[in-house]
């Protein structure tokens, strides 16, 4: 069919003029017959939610298994689970880090910032294992986060060509970087230096990044939640 506006010959599937971008209507027939013609591209198929290939299949019922075995042997030996949880975790820590580290595509930012998080997942689960449960909030996850924010920014340095792309994950790192000095205070124990540290760098890192990259943070805020 031809445009009834500037003429020019379409041959796929459209709404508007690839050319002069005149939207079609149906006051000559235009709309139906441009809905009428071929794609230009074949239908993009969605794949299923829990989606799995055979090892997402094969590791996760060696670890099911593996769990409720160790759930079943703590319980009936000690009458507790603590350990098992742990074990439990660690088992997903091994699945998450391969799916979504190792065989993952993404920037090596993402790939940092999710295995913080896993990682602050083994550490909060890990915490009811130790003689002071709040040794997690004053030395591990602090030096968890300050580590991650080093990594992420030295790379930021170095791609700093295209910085939009990582911005995200240190902003996020940042904001958890907060979390170990709050958890101090509201349970009142003493302030740490780590923790402090943490929360220091952690400020400095989000008043920097809303100072002199609010525009690209903006922008891929946008971008991920369609805002």
């Amino acid at each position: 069919m031809k445009c009834p506006h500037c003429k020019v010959e379409i041959a796929c599937r459209c709404t508007v003029c690839p050319l002069c971008h005149v939207p079609f209507n149906n006051s000559e027939g235009a709309l139906d017959a441009a809905k009428r013609l071929p794609r230009a591209f074949p239908p993009k198929g969605k794949a299923p939610f829990l989606a799995t290939s055979r090892f997402d299949k094969i590791y996760l019922a060696v670890a099911a298994n593996l769990a409720v075995l160790s759930f079943l042997l703590e319980f009936l030996i000690t009458g507790r689970i603590k350990a098992s949880v742990l074990i439990a975790a660690l088992l997903f820590y091994i699945y998450f880090s391969i799916r979504f580290t190792i065989q993952h595509t993404g920037y090596f930012s993402q790939k940092v910032t999710a295995q913080t998080l896993a990682l602050t997942l083994i550490i909060f689960f890990a915490r009811r294992l130790m003689p002071r449960p709040m040794f997690v909030f004053e030395y591990l996850l602090p030096s968890l986060y300050i580590l991650a924010m080093l990594i992420i920014s030295i790379f930021i340095l170095i791609k700093h060509k295209y910085p939009q792309h990582y911005l995200m994950n240190l902003l996020s790192i940042a904001a958890l970087g907060l979390t170990p000095m709050l958890i101090l205070i509201i349970t009142k124990n003493c302030f740490y230096i780590l923790s402090v540290y943490a929360a220091i760098s952690a400020g400095i890192v989000i008043l920097a990044l809303f100072l002199f990259a609010w525009k690209n943070i903006r922008r891929e805020f946008i971008r991920l939640f369609h805002l």
